[in-house]
């Protein structure tokens, strides 16, 4: 029965997105909700270590136009999924205010902004990974994800771990989302750039 649903959600489809609906919040609960029952990566915004880490304020920094803190006073963001949400929106609304307010298309605006983003990523995942591998630890997305931690033996490379795994599936799911977006209003897919340095 659970692989039938499995199967049955894989047919689903996201939702459409388009030009006039890219910024609106229940579309946008729509596309995060399907990637998240969709995609392995993304589900780790529903696991215990995912809240428990963020919970604790391993969360990746903001910038003044895209804090979700701007927010709390109108919207719950005690969950990574409801962080993430309230983070996507204003990410768009932003790169919709530079394309109409500037001489710089929307497609530009979701490129560079995709560009500055997407190599943070790459550092998390290399910081959590080089842990990961140091000390053979697994999947945290099961009920044993604190003996998996426990392996770390050092407070400071387990507090390097949980922020960074933190981060790292935050930030990834939020570029996922955008390139999405990306993909669906340009039609075409968002190239990562190729850095030397990261």
């Amino acid at each position: 029965m659970r692989c039938f649903n499995f199967i049955k959600n894989m047919e689903k489809l996201p939702p459409k997105t388009n030009l006039q609906n890219y910024t609106m919040v229940p579309h946008l609960q729509g596309l995060l909700s399907y990637f998240i029952n969709s995609e392995k990566q993304m589900s780790l915004l529903y696991s215990e270590s995912i809240k428990n880490f963020f919970i604790n304020g391993y969360i990746p920094e903001s910038e003044e136009f895209n804090n979700p803190e701007k927010l709390k006073d109108m919207v719950d963001i005690s969950m990574p999924a409801n962080w993430l949400l309230a983070r996507i929106w204003l990410d768009l609304v932003q790169l919709k205010t530079i394309s109409e307010k500037t001489n710089v298309s929307l497609e530009q605006s979701f490129e560079f902004f995709l560009d500055y983003f997407e190599p943070k990523t790459a550092q998390t995942l290399i910081n959590c990974g080089t842990i990961a591998n140091k000390y053979f630890i697994k999947d945290l997305n099961d009920s044993n994800w604190t003996k998996e931690i426990e392996k770390i033996p050092t407070k400071e490379e387990r507090e390097v771990f949980k922020k960074n795994y933190s981060i790292d599936t935050l930030l990834s799911s939020e570029i996922r989302i955008l390139a999405w977006i990306y993909k669906e209003l340009f039609n075409k897919d968002y190239k990562i750039k190729k850095y030397e340095h990261i």
